[in-house]
Parts: C-alpha cells; sequence; structure tokens
C-alpha cells in the first residue's frame, strides 16, 4: 500500500476496516475513521491490542504490575508516582520479542523508512462519550 512491501500481518495499516474499537482502541479507531473518510491523516500502521496485551501477559509484566499496585492507596500521589517509574523501568528493560521487532521493522519500511511519531494511548482514550487529551 505505502511502500513497496506488505504490511506483515499483525500489524494493520492505518485506513484498514479492522481498526475497531476493540482492536486499536478509540483513537486508533477514529484515526481510522478520519483517514478512511480522506482526511490528512498521516500514513501509519497499528500495533493492534491483542498483540500488546500478548505481550504484557508472555512478559509477566501484568503480574508485575498488579504486585506493584496491589497495596497503595488512590490518594497516595508519591507512591503511585514511585509505582508508575517501577512500571515504566519495567517496561523499558523488557525487549521486545523478535517477530514483534521484526514486523515494526518491516512496518517502517513499508511506511518507506521516513522518520515516524509513535503514538500511543489508552485503549479507553476516546470512547463514545468520551474523550481524553492527553501528552
Amino acid at each position: 500500500m505505502v511502500g513497496v512491501s506488505e504490511l506483515p500481518p499483525p500489524l494493520l495499516p492505518l485506513d484498514s476496516d479492522q481498526a475497531r474499537l476493540e482492536t486499536v482502541g478509540g483513537k486508533g479507531a477514529n484515526l481510522s475513521l478520519l483517514r478512511r473518510a480522506g482526511l490528512p491523516v498521516p500514513d501509519g500502521f497499528f500495533v493492534p491490542v491483542a498483540l500488546y496485551r500478548d505481550f504484557v501477559a508472555d512478559a509477566g509484566l501484568d503480574a508485575f504490575i498488579a504486585e506493584t499496585l496491589a497495596n497503595i492507596a488512590a490518594e497516595d500521589a508519591a507512591a503511585l508516582e514511585a509505582a508508575s517509574q517501577a512500571i515504566r523501568g519495567r517496561f523499558t528493560q523488557t525487549p521486545l520479542p523478535p517477530d514483534l521487532a521484526d514486523a515494526l521493522v518491516a512496518g517502517w519500511r513499508w511506511l518507506g523508512q521516513p522518520p515516524v511519531a509513535v503514538r500511543s494511548s489508552a485503549t479507553a482514550d476516546d470512547l463514545p462519550g468520551r474523550a481524553v487529551a492527553g501528552p
């Protein structure tokens, strides 16, 4: 589509009709709708929610997150910040599985190897009836 090669599964092109709330989250689904409507949305692709969830589960990150947050009170900002730093650190230290890393490189090549920006957000951002602005 964009580049000379096919976008490798399980990545989804920005204009995919599979880019729905349950597969790419609210922001992703809305970007896809805008693109399919012909609006000027830059080229890109999605890493589906299921792939992210598999990575988190396979790496044990979900258990680490649950353990890290288990005894923190919601109003304890300092403890939440420390937990956030610990979780961020664990994600940073966890290597991507080779097949996912290869797919991301192939996706970048599919785009034509341009400088890229990565946009990630919670899948609950921009749900019907709710929009979340964030960094």
